[in-house]
């Protein structure tokens, strides 16, 4: 009965783990983010710089656009000149430079992007870039919804950028998790 109780615990743990740690699997591409508070280190207003890592983006092809979305709502604007996320992506779209923002319109209740076109069929990864933008919303910018079409503009994949794990979320629930085991074991021999 003990050896079921502890391969049973184990399962358990193994699947809490893999949850925690992976939860970006589901979906082709995976972008974590790490927000600045820029007004703090150069006295802008509402200033914020997002620091993005593309850590997956399963289409195969060239020719797709990544969007990344600042809500109208909260963002005023998004600065430019724009970082590049790297050579392989470009973009002339309707003789727009690349990468290229479409500002937040509060007027028309539309959302503002950053926008990048992929020129080679797999890009290079990790790839990192940073936007800087103007905050308006209460309290801290958090995640953001991106966009990724084909070349033909049609939706292709849609989700939400995650801010990047902190090491102590890890390295805490891998020494919970230890403890039970070790309680665990230490009833098992009292008895």
């Amino acid at each position: 009965m003990r050896a079921a109780t502890h391969k049973g615990f184990l399962a358990t743990a193994a699947a809490v783990v893999c949850l925690v740690l992976a939860p970006a699997a589901a979906q082709a591409t995976s972008i974590l983010y790490a927000a600045t508070n820029l007004a703090e280190a150069l006295g802008a207003d509402d200033l914020w710089q997002y620091d993005y890592t593309l850590e997956s983006f399963d289409h195969s092809g060239a020719s797709h656009t990544l969007a990344i979305l600042f809500p109208w709502e909260s963002v005023i604007a998004i600065e430019v000149p724009l970082p590049a996320v790297g050579a392989e992506w470009t973009s002339d779209v309707v003789g727009l430079e690349s990468p290229y923002a479409l500002q937040p319109d509060s007027l028309l209740n539309s959302d503002g992007s950053y926008n990048a076109e992929l020129q080679v069929a797999t890009p290079t990864l990790p790839a990192s870039f940073s936007v800087q933008f103007t905050w308006q919303g209460s309290g801290v910018p958090e995640s953001q919804g991106f966009e990724v079409y084909d070349s033909g503009f049609n939706l292709v994949e849609s989700g939400t950028t995650a801010p990047v794990p902190e090491p102590g979320t890890a390295a805490t629930l891998l020494l919970g998790l230890a403890l039970l085991a070790s309680h665990r074991r230490k009833r098992a021999g009292a008895r």
